[in-house]
């Protein structure tokens, strides 16, 4: 897989996360933009996991398509997909201690479960919440 480092909310495509093979790196006009490359994990759910000083909230997005097509922006998202994850509480210490010690308060990590591991895929020191249902914002 693929994602642009920059990807500004564009909804033409043009920075959309997207599957690789050797045929398409190999492909004329290939744009070799800066891009994060990571092989894919399957699963059912994504979790955005917000650190807050010593708060953790994680956010369980079931994501049953995701071997379809690997881009969140470009989902049709119902207030069901979304809930405030349980079973995450053994991960919270790691995930301060991360955040400590990339210098930050807040931050909102990508993760994907993997077996009874959590697989960081990206920090964000900007991860919103607006998009969020309700009952989730509140927490």
């Amino acid at each position: 897989m693929t994602k642009y480092v920059s990807e500004t909310g564009r909804r033409d495509g043009a920075t959309r996360t997207r599957f690789l093979d050797a045929e398409a790196l190999a492909a004329p006009g290939f744009d070799a933009q800066p891009a994060i490359v990571q092989a894919y994990v399957p699963a059912v759910a994504e979790y955005r996991v917000y650190v807050m000083d010593d708060d953790v909230l994680p956010v369980r997005i079931a994501t049953p398509d995701r071997a379809r097509d690997p881009d969140m922006r470009y989902r049709a998202f119902t207030n069901d997909d979304f809930s405030v994850a349980d079973g995450l509480a053994e991960h919270a210490p790691m995930l301060r201690r991360y955040a400590r010690e990339l210098g930050l308060r807040y931050a909102v990590f990508d993760a994907l479960p993997a077996g009874k591991e959590l697989l960081v895929t990206e920090v964000n020191t900007n991860g919103t919440w607006f998009q969020w249902p309700a009952p989730i914002r509140s927490s």
